[in-house]
This record gives C-alpha cells, structure tokens and sequence, in this order.
C-alpha cells in the first residue's frame, strides 16, 4: 500500500487539507496549483484506491480489506475536521439541506469547484 503513488498523493494531499481548513483556503485552487496534478487525476486516485485496496477489482489473492485503513491511520494527521467529513459523507439533504449549513461543513465554501474538492477529500 505504502508504495503505491496513488496512496502517496492522497495521502500527501489529504495531510495538507488541514491546513486549508485552519486558512480558509480553497481546496480546489491548491489542488489545481500542484504540479502535474488535477482534479481529474485526485478523482482518478480516488478510484484506484478504492478499486485495488477496498473492492479487490482484481481478485488479488493476497488481499488484505484492513491493509489501507490500517496504513491510513497511521499515515494521515489526526484532524479537528472529522466531524465535517462525516457529515459531508452522509449526504443526507435533510442535514444539509439549508444553505448556511452547507457553507459551514463545506468549510464557507458553496461554489461547485470547491465542494467536489471537498467532497473528495
């Protein structure tokens, strides 16, 4: 898991939300601002993680479920954020059904760019 670059970035990527989430920074504008890295190519990540290390697309016989929550926890900073992304996770839209509760789990941001960043990470 550990040398997988697709881990790598996210990992890399999901470390610095932290920050942006203390500044008030746009996810999709620090996304956008790495080199050689788009918000396709975090989205394609996305895909591959979950496809390799959660589904076993490939029907790996050495699959282990627990190997990228275990590498997770270790790798990834603890955050104040996980409420948020709980919440942003359930999608319920009786929760996030009023605009100003939006703006407050998607960090103040509403715009499209920003929240599919956001909902990513």
């Amino acid at each position: 898991v550990n040398n997988d670059p697709c881990v790598q970035r996210l990992t890399f990527i999901v470390n610095e939300y932290e920050k942006l989430q203390k500044s008030k920074s746009s996810p999709y504008t620090f996304v956008s601002s790495l080199k050689n890295y788009s918000l396709a190519q975090l989205l394609n990540d996305w895909i591959h993680v979950k496809s390799v290390y959660v589904d076993n697309k490939y029907a790996n016989p050495q699959f282990n479920a627990s190997a990228l929550f275990d590498y997770f926890q270790i790798a990834l900073k603890e955050t104040e954020e996980s409420q948020h992304i709980y919440t942003r996770n359930l999608k319920d839209r009786s929760i996030l059904g009023e605009h100003g509760t939006r703006k407050v789990v998607y960090n103040g941001f509403s715009d499209s760019p920003n929240v599919v960043t956001i909902q990513l990470l």
